[in-house]
């Protein structure tokens, strides 16, 4: 079935290819700002120089506010500032585009 993907933890795709090494960009598209994935990746979650999150839409009106709400506070929590997008109670798609602050 082609729904039956082999998949793994962000954490563990990190450690095998970039290691310590910081990336450029995170992208995470999912139908909502999803930022789990990005917080799943531990003290990993600083090496990414922009971290950019696509809703593509799909999900209640209510559930991507949510999101997009809680990736704004993490994404504040850990040194990043929003470089593009923001929230609001009629987001249901678009992109959200953090930038490492310098220092982090």
């Amino acid at each position: 079935s082609p729904h039956n993907v082999a998949s793994v933890p962000l954490r563990w795709v990190l450690t095998f290819t970039a290691g310590p090494n910081e990336v450029d960009v995170l992208l995470l598209r999912d139908a909502v700002f999803n930022s789990e994935p990005w917080r799943d990746t531990g003290p990993a979650s600083r090496h990414f120089r922009r971290v950019q999150l696509e809703a593509t839409g799909g999900a209640p009106a209510a559930l991507a506010a949510a999101a997009c709400t809680d990736a704004m506070r993490w994404a504040d929590q850990i040194g990043y500032r929003l470089a593009s997008g923001g929230c609001g109670d009629t987001v249901y798609t678009g992109l959200l585009v953090f930038q490492r602050l310098p220092g982090n």
